[in-house]
């Protein structure tokens, strides 16, 4: 455990798991959120923009695990 903290390895790979806690909270946001307002008026802009957000934070994820 404590090469967690210690290493540069360790750092990257609780940055990554970080990260990826941030893209389940947005899916979950859309699942909670986003879903069920769909078919009302301004649902479409909505599930773009946090779409939009959560495909940007799952590419700093790739990018993440590249310098892993």
């Amino acid at each position: 455990m404590p090469a967690l903290w210690s290493t540069s390895y360790g750092q990257v790979l609780l940055l990554k798991l970080a990260v990826l806690a941030g893209v389940a909270g947005t899916g979950l946001y859309n699942w909670k959120r986003v879903q069920p307002a769909l078919g009302t008026e301004g649902a479409t802009d909505r599930l773009a923009r946090s779409a939009t957000i959560e495909l940007g934070i799952g590419l700093v994820v790739v990018i993440v695990t590249a310098v892993l």
